[in-house]
Order: C-alpha cells, then structure tokens, then sequence
C-alpha cells in the first residue's frame, strides 16, 4: 500500500500505464466538482466513484480486498482513517465476488489518518477498511477512489 499527499503522485507514474491516467487525472481535474456516481476515465480500465458519507465506528467497517482492480483512495473533505493489514494476516470471512470484485475478510487492521489531499494506493495484497473515523470522531467525508484496471 501507498500512502501519500496528491501533490507526489507523479512519482507512482512508473506503476503502469493505469496508474499514470489515473493518477494524471486526479492531479488535472476538480475532483470535488464532480457529482456522487461513476466517471469513467478510460472505460473500465480506469473509472473514478465519487462518494461522499459520514465516517463510521470501527465495528460498522469491513475489512475489503480486490483482485481485478486497485484502489486509489483521494479524500477530498474531511478526514478518515483506512485500515491497512496484508492478505496473510486476515482470514477470508465472505467470499469473493467476482461480478462486483470484492472479498471480505476478518482480522485486525493497523489504523492509518487520511486528512484530505491524502491518497492510499491499494493493491489485491493490501486488505483495507475505508471509511473508519479517525480517532472515532465522526465527519461528513468527500472522497474519490479510482479504479484501476490491473
């Protein structure tokens, strides 16, 4: 997993072609602009979900993986936690749903701050919990995750 401020994402551009558009497309465009639903970018090679809720306790968060795509989490407003544990310390709890690319999992996750201008890059080894409160305290969080074809 990545961790950093968008202002530093060209220096993932070497992560693949995907991930250049994708994260090209998050530095060059007003984000928070955008209406909650998805953009597509390049297709379903590279689409952007907008999504916009409160941040949640840490027993209303589940622990997610993909296999298809990864992940760039971009909070826009607010700030949220992701929780971060690798895919060997986690044990499948739903399986995995390939329409829908998601597998749920449980485990215990290293919570992480994600203020806004903050963006993880999530790969199918890095099992995350999004939305989680940051120190539980509750705000109304703008965010983007992009999802990037692999």
């Amino acid at each position: 997993m990545v961790l950093d401020k968008i202002e530093n994402a060209s220096l993932y551009y070497g992560l693949g072609k995907n991930f250049e558009t994708a994260l090209r497309y998050a530095q060059e465009h007003d984000l928070a602009a955008l209406e909650v639903g998805r953009h597509d970018i390049d297709g379903d090679n590279v689409y952007v979900s907008v999504q916009e809720y409160d941040s949640l306790g840490l027993a209303d968060c589940k622990l997610e993986g993909h296999r298809t795509y990864a992940d760039i989490q971009y909070v826009l407003r607010g700030t949220e936690s992701i929780g971060y544990v690798n895919i060997k310390d986690v044990t499948p709890a739903i399986p995995y749903d390939g329409k829908n690319d998601i597998e749920f999992f449980s485990g215990k996750a290293t919570q992480l701050k994600m203020p806004a201008g903050t963006f993880a890059i999530v790969f199918p080894h890095d099992i995350h919990q999004p939305k989680w409160a940051w120190k539980e305290r509750t705000e109304h969080i703008k965010k983007v995750v992009i999802k990037v074809k692999l």
